[in-house]
């Protein structure tokens, strides 16, 4: 059969939904068929592809020369979709042409053995392994083909995942389409398995979906009971056990293998064959892993390897965070006695418990004592808990050596002069002269940036899309960076000013941006506008309120006007990278747009992003401009203007410009029941809220934002949308990373909103008990110095000090840090959301994700690391939290009680009188009343760090003084272009 016979035939039983009819043909192929018929197959399934799963079914019948049926046939889209997977695996050369498309490019079962069964063994074999890296569960099918003889078994990870997954399934349950129930348990249907294929899932990984971890119940019984029986050689499982702890995977999916071996009860005979191996592991990343090989070193007895036990203690004394552990590797390294073992000893100094410092100084204090050992305690003393430096100072001194420096913080120059002059406004904003006037050791006037300070830097201004050449390099960028949202401003106001004729533009550009976006199109974003634009069809414009259709119709809106062949510049586009817009740019647009139909979700996202400076000078440069549009932006700059009932988005936009953070009276008069952040400005009210299960036999703690006063939202009143978090709640883009993005660079000048549902999917996954790789967008805003620190920016903030997650955690470190810098944070003002974190219903519940002191302690170490002003800062933080603490502290509040110590001791002060009642109820014994009767006996007086602190402070609010006056002296961003 020759090319021009085979396609068009197999086109046509795939157009059909004819699968019988392609099998027909597919099994009496000859190789040199499959080769002609592959590119043009190919394309046929991608069209077939797009009837289920892409954006616009629509496009995805014309690509195949159908008529798209009325209603909602999804059974004819269905059975075209199976022909043309099925056609497609019958000839498909290179395997590596369907992995974007996942599992939706698989066939059922039964078809993929009857095609599969007249292609060659070697071809089968890289298909079924990528089968098992894009869809495990479809490891079935892999199986099968390697039972029948059809394939080698693949030796990918995928493989061993979905092994992991199978195993789990309930007999009787079918695992896939096509696939028969089984009717036994995997492991008694195919013991062969048991030979070698499960002693892989000692080897890989997992997943986020697929994991010995996530299916723990069943592989842990069952490994056990294999082993207590013989079908698994438990000698073997032991090596296996260890053989993956040493291979550092991340702690959670690590721990399976460490509770599996704590069970397996290894004897003393078994660990001392094994002695080197566990040794070895006292070196791992994984704390829980250096634990279980401490307890197994510490039967050994005088059996240890005391070199290999120093090597190996050295890393351990980093990473054994618990201190049950880290006490136990103190006491065999002690009783080695061995001088690099006490070498060793000193890597112990910096561990974060000072139960653990106490031991390896005393460690220290009864043995010989060597230059090499005096001098590794030298470059370890400086960081050393405060709290014991004295008694490290002692020892170095006794021995003849230099003592620890008094603090570990970097002292940065003192700045005395500013460089340049700076306006009056500019210091009050910056409460330069409040904090000078005030006494180094005395509570310290807070930058609240209730004025708010300049937005538009020159450095951060934005060029207009300039010639078709720029437009179709910004669309390629937008097409592959999805989350760049400044490329996407660009490349929206580009088609839209340039992309109408596009027969103008030329086609050796367009044709492959076309190509590339029809590919794409199921994300939705950029390529759903290239692609409407380029075919010439209308995007998808959804009515349904909520903060993802919201940027879905800016898009629909530009792909509507191209269609209509009408261009012009979008009033949106931000004059600067962080989202504003130039008041006098928009004002400059909207004139030359003139009597133009109104693009709404257009103009509310230009009124959003306003600019704070230069509303005097826009108001005048409008004042003749008529028109409704004109009307509501001489309202948002501040003119007087009276609400036009037609227009509704227009002045409730408005008026969040115009009284940002407040009640607008004329635009509430005007829509009384539109919603927060409509005319009224949204009240956000945080609460912890008890929640039963149905049988009530469990319940949890649940963190939750209200937003008041309520109503149903509308789809263009974006910050009402915003308020109810996208609509009823569900906020759908709020856990994609884009979708994020996109929702924060709309109203960038009042995050109140924002900042509140950050905090409360924050708070909900502290503990990172789900995977929510979007939750670190919301802290961005923190990093930048003129955002204000409101209560709603506090309580994000402090909830984002104790997260798990390591990006979410190191941002927060690094806003702190920042906000201590430029004096939106002196201590005081993180106290009480600090507190609010620490209900005492968390204490009544069955589960709860909760903060906890440990990673406070952690974090706040790190930031009073970077200056004596923010050890300084930290200090003060402490000590207004303690002095009206939670009702019921978590366990582990010692560990912010030893911080404060340490602080207190660096400082040379005690507990303030406001605290020190507090401070004394604190527990009736243990660890933290041992801390707190340590911090109450502490001297009272002024800190020894004031001084510089106060002087590094001032430092950062002239820094802000000379940006802010630098950036006024520019007269903000250029206004010469092409609107």
């Amino acid at each position: 059969m020759t090319k021009s016979t085979l396609v068009p035939s197999l086109v046509a039983s795939i157009r059909a939904g004819d699968v019988d009819g392609v099998l027909a043909r597919a099994v009496t192929l000859e190789e040199a068929d499959r080769v002609l018929a592959a590119p043009g197959i190919l394309e046929v399934f991608d069209a077939a592809h797009g009837l289920i799963f892409g954006r616009d079914s629509s496009v995805a019948y014309e690509r195949l020369g159908l008529a798209e049926p009325e209603g909602d046939d999804r059974q004819q889209a269905s059975d075209i979709l199976c022909a043309a997977q099925t056609a497609l695996l019958a000839v498909l050369q290179d395997v590596e042409k369907v992995r974007k498309y996942a599992w939706r490019s698989i066939p059922p079962h039964d078809r993929v053995m009857q095609v599969l069964a007249s292609r060659e063994r070697g071809w089968n074999l890289a298909w079924s392994t990528l089968v098992c890296e894009i869809a495990p569960t479809r490891w079935h099918t892999a199986r099968a083909l390697v039972r029948a003889g059809l394939s080698a078994r693949p030796e990918t990870d995928g493989y061993v995942l979905g092994m992991i997954w199978a195993a789990t399934l309930v007999p009787g349950r079918a695992p896939a389409r096509g696939v028969g129930a089984r009717t036994r348990p995997l492991f008694e249907e195919e013991p062969e398995l048991l030979d070698d294929d499960v002693w892989r899932v000692f080897e890989v990984e997992g997943n986020r979906d697929i994991s010995l971890t996530s299916h723990e119940r069943f592989w842990h019984d069952s490994l056990i009971e294999w082993s207590r029986t013989g079908r698994l050689d438990r000698g073997r499982m032991l090596d296996a056990t260890l053989g993956a702890l040493s291979r550092d995977f991340p702690q959670h999916k690590a721990g399976f293998y460490s509770r599996l071996h704590d069970d397996l009860a290894p004897t003393v005979a078994e660990i001392t064959a094994r002695a080197s191996t566990y040794i070895d592991l006292l070196a791992s990343r994984i704390s829980p892993t250096v634990s279980l090989a401490t307890r197994a070193v510490n039967l050994l007895g005088d059996g240890v390897d005391t070199g290999a036990l120093a090597r190996a203690a050295t890393s351990a004394g980093r990473m054994a965070r618990g201190q049950s552990t880290a006490l136990t590797l103190l006491r065999l390294l002690a009783k080695a006695r061995d001088p690099e073992a006490l070498l060793a000893v000193t890597a112990f100094l910096e561990h974060e418990s000072v139960d653990v410092v106490d031991a390896a100084l005393a460690t220290l204090e009864s043995c010989a004592v060597t230059p090499e050992l005096v001098g590794r305690v030298v470059v370890v003393a400086p960081a050393i808990a405060a709290s014991r430096r004295a008694r490290v100072n002692a020892w170095l001194a006794s021995h003849g050596a230099e003592v620890a420096p008094a603090t570990a913080a970097e002292v940065a120059p003192r700045r005395t002069e500013p460089p340049r002059e700076v306006s009056a406004s500019a210091r009050a904003r910056a409460r330069i002269d409040e904090l000078a006037r005030t006494a180094p050791d005395a509570p310290w006037p807070r930058v609240t940036l209730d004025e708010p300070a300049p937005r538009l830097d020159p450095a951060l201004a934005i060029a207009p899309v300039a010639s078709a050449e720029d437009l179709f390099e910004v669309l390629a960028r937008a097409l592959e960076e999805p989350t760049d949202r400044v490329t996407f401003e660009r490349m929206l106001d580009g088609v839209s000013r340039l992309g109408a004729p596009r027969d103008a533009l030329p086609t050796d550009q367009t044709r492959p941006l076309a190509k590339r976006a029809a590919t794409l199109v199921a994300r939705g974003g950029a390529a759903t506008l290239v692609h409407a634009w380029l075919t010439g069809r209308h995007a998808h414009r959804s009515s349904w309120a909520s903060t993802d259709r919201f940027g879905d119709r800016r898009i629909a809106n530009v792909a509507e006007r191209l269609h209509r062949g009408e261009t012009r510049p979008l009033l949106a586009l931000p004059s600067t990278s962080n989202f504003f817009l130039d008041p006098r740019v928009l004002v400059a647009r909207v004139r030359a747009q003139g009597a133009a139909a109104i693009d709404v979700e257009d103009a509310v996202t230009a009124f959003l992003r306003l600019a704070p400076e230069h509303h005097e000078e826009a108001l005048t440069d409008l004042a003749d401009a008529k028109g409704p549009l004109a009307a509501a932006l001489r309202h948002a700059l501040g003119g007087e203007s009276t609400p036009d009932a037609q227009h509704p988005a227009l002045w409730i936009a408005a008026a969040r410009v115009r009284a940002s953070g407040g009640d607008d009276p004329g635009v509430l008069a005007a829509f009384p029941d539109a919603g927060p952040d409509a005319g009224a400005a949204a009240k956000i009210s945080y609460a912890w809220t008890r929640i039963e299960s149905s049988d009530r036999r469990s319940s949890w703690a649940r963190f939750t934002v209200t937003m008041t006063p309520e109503a149903a939202p509308v789809a263009e009143h974006f910050s009402v949308l915003l308020a109810t978090k996208g609509h009823a709640g569900n906020g759908a883009q709020f856990g994609i990373e884009g979708g994020v993005r996109e929702i924060a660079s709309v109203w960038p000048g009042d995050r109140r909103t924002f900042f509140a549902w950050g905090t409360e999917r924050i708070t909900r996954n502290v503990d990172w008990s789900s995977a929510e790789w979007a939750n670190h967008v919301f802290l961005e805003p923190l990093l930048d110095p003129d955002v204000p620190l409101d209560e709603h920016g506090l309580m994000l903030l402090a909830i984002a000090l104790n997260t798990k997650e390591a990006r979410e955690n190191a941002l927060a470190t690094d806003a702190l840090v920042l906000a201590i810098t430029d004096g939106r944070v002196v201590g005081p003002e993180l106290a009480a959301p600090l507190a609010f974190h620490w209900h005492s219903l968390h204490e009544e519940v069955t589960y709860s994700h909760r903060a906890t002191a440990s990673r406070w302690a952690k974090t706040f170490t790190q930031v009073a690391r970077a200056s004596v002003l923010h050890a300084e800062v930290v200090r003060r933080i402490l000590e207004a939290f303690f002095a009206a603490p939670p009702a019921v502290p978590p366990p582990d509040v010692h560990a912010l009680l030893q911080l404060w110590l340490d602080l207190a001791t660096e400082a040379a002060t005690g507990v303030p009188e406001a605290a020190r009642a507090a401070v004394g109820r604190i527990g009736k014994s243990g660890k933290a009343k041992k801390i707190a009767t340590r911090l109450l006996a502490l001297a009272q007086g002024p800190s020894a760090h004031a001084a510089e602190a106060h002087a590094l402070a001032l430092a950062g609010r002239w820094q802000r003084a000379e940006r802010w006056a630098w950036s006024r002296s520019s007269g903000g961003v250029r206004r010469d272009g092409p609107w």
